[in-house]
């Protein structure tokens, strides 16, 4: 099983394996590209093209089929819910209309594009993204000169919280996933009863302050939750530092005890046939969490 993180400068992927009846991650990296590319650029279907031919050498065992991993933050996207009793193309037209209504939609330009999250109570939560349709004519162009195939398209968001609630790693009622990486997808997922409740897109300010931007979703009280974090990352120069994905999480109300902040690098959830020493896995949190479907099936 392979899942590919696309960007506008590199490629990072995740591959789990069957090893003697147990997942295992075999193979993890990064491939960057040579300049950075706008992902609308028609020149970006060359550049993934040739990346995804190297990817081929870096894999432990070959692979032909991939789920493609996008960052939810380069488009247009927002949170719908709708009755989880609705036959599933009600659910569908529903999505449609109401996704149209709430993004900045082109309809001669893109394709909706809707996932379900998670179901609170009698609803179920779904992340609706403005896909670009020539976006997704390049991704499959790309692929097809590089011999894979697209299983599936998921945004980085579905993949973290795929990857918390495989990882069990609710210790109470709420917890909170915040997303620093180097391409500023900077974000705050909120868990409310183990079902993601909503997200906060941040901006990390050059003093290391948190500003919230926009809030998508359920039992977010923005204000107290960004400052809570903002406090704990201030001055810490990890967090400053442009290179890697860092993730902290809390298991408490902010507004009540901060004790249970803490870094959280993935490597106790998952089984690794080679040595992980030295290396950072926070950046493959959401290619590792869109594996974990497809290992529920087969090995669970």
């Amino acid at each position: 099983m392979l899942s590919v993180l696309f960007t506008e400068s590199e490629l990072r992927f995740s591959q789990v394996v069957d090893f003697r009846g147990e997942p295992y991650v075999e193979s993890f990296g990064v491939i960057p590209f040579s300049d950075i590319i706008k992902v609308d650029n028609a020149s970006i279907t060359l550049t993934w093209a040739e990346s995804l031919k190297n990817l081929h050498k870096k894999l432990g065992y070959p692979e032909k089929k991939i789920i493609a991993v996008f960052p939810a933050q380069s488009f247009s996207y927002c949170f719908q819910m709708v009755d989880a009793a609705l036959p599933e193309n009600e659910k569908i037209r529903f999505l449609n209309w109401q996704g149209h209504e709430i993004l900045d939609f082109n309809n001669d330009s893109d394709t909706l594009v809707h996932q379900k999250l998670s179901r609170v109570d009698s609803s179920e939560l779904f992340i609706s993204v403005a896909f670009p349709t020539s976006l997704k004519d390049n991704l499959s162009t790309a692929c097809e000169r590089s011999e894979f195939q697209i299983t599936e398209l998921i945004f980085d968001i579905q993949g973290m919280g795929q990857l918390l609630q495989y990882g069990q790693l609710f210790d109470h009622e709420n917890t909170y996933c915040l997303n620093i990486d180097k391409h500023s997808n900077h974000y705050l997922i909120k868990f409310h009863q183990n079902e993601l409740a909503g997200v906060i897109d941040l901006k990390l300010q050059n003093n290391g302050v948190l500003r919230p931007l926009l809030y998508r979703g359920n039992q977010i009280k923005a204000e107290s939750e960004v400052k809570y974090f903002s406090d704990v990352i201030k001055g810490v120069a990890d967090f400053k530092d442009s290179s890697d994905r860092r993730v902290i999480f809390n298991g408490r109300n902010p507004d009540e005890d901060s004790s249970h902040a803490y870094g959280y690098d993935f490597s106790g959830i998952f089984n690794f046939r080679h040595s992980i020493e030295g290396k950072n896995l926070n950046q493959f949190a959401s290619t590792l969490g869109a594996l974990v479907p497809g290992i529920l099936v087969r090995f669970e």
